[in-house]
């Protein structure tokens, strides 16, 4: 949109004055966390730690032993890590809920609180 008038694609020139030009884009550009993020990167962003702490207390695994999260394990998703270890166990409903959380949220990078 410019002054008004709207100019879908293409190229065009603008003579000499004042514009206000306006784009609305056609997908989002944020980048969110995903249900394939990394553990250590999840704790790593106090604020997502504590939305999940409320749905499911998963992440106590890590605070308990920061070697983990350090370690192999930390790489992992927590889709992955509910999969492949006997010991950590999330009910699917709140991997769910865990999942669409994550979706929703923006990496720290993108947040401006």
């Amino acid at each position: 949109m410019i002054n008004n008038h709207e100019i879908i694609g293409g190229q065009f020139d603008l003579t000499a004055g004042t514009y206000t030009i306006s784009y609305q884009p056609n997908q989002d550009y944020i980048e969110r966390y995903s249900a394939e993020t990394p553990a250590a990167e999840i704790m790593s962003d106090a604020y997502l730690v504590e939305k999940i702490d409320k749905i499911d207390p998963i992440l106590d695994f890590f605070r308990n032993d920061p070697d983990a999260l350090n370690g192999g394990l930390g790489k992992l998703s927590l889709k992955k890590l509910n999969e492949i270890l006997p010991f950590i166990t999330i009910s699917q409903e709140n991997l769910d809920k865990i999942v669409e959380l994550l979706e929703a949220t923006p990496v720290i990078s993108q947040r401006k609180d």
